[in-house]
């Protein structure tokens, strides 16, 4: 999701994948909010539940395939590290 946003990579899912309970994100509820008040400019986002989980799955969906071009797109060297190094960049300096 972090990544997604942070390519402002939003990918509309075509079919639900994954059936992960929202309650298990409950220790990233703040980011989960950070990200859809920063999409929708307007802390009134919150209150529209099915919106905010909508916005944060395109960009959990947008993350994943950037994901997927770091591991299997024939890129030289440990996709572990490749990961790592993008995850880093999402980190404050």
């Amino acid at each position: 999701m972090a990544i997604g946003f942070k390519m402002s990579n939003r990918i509309p899912l075509k079919k639900l994948a994954y059936n992960i309970p929202f309650s298990a994100l409950k220790e990233r509820e703040w980011l989960i909010d950070a990200i859809a008040i920063a999409d929708a400019a307007n802390l009134d986002i919150l209150l529209d539940t099915p919106r905010v989980v909508r916005i944060v799955e395109e960009y959990a969906n947008g993350g994943i395939e950037r994901l997927k071009e770091i591991v299997f797109g024939g890129l030289p060297g440990d996709a572990r590290k490749r990961i790592e190094a993008e995850l880093m960049e999402l980190l404050p300096p």
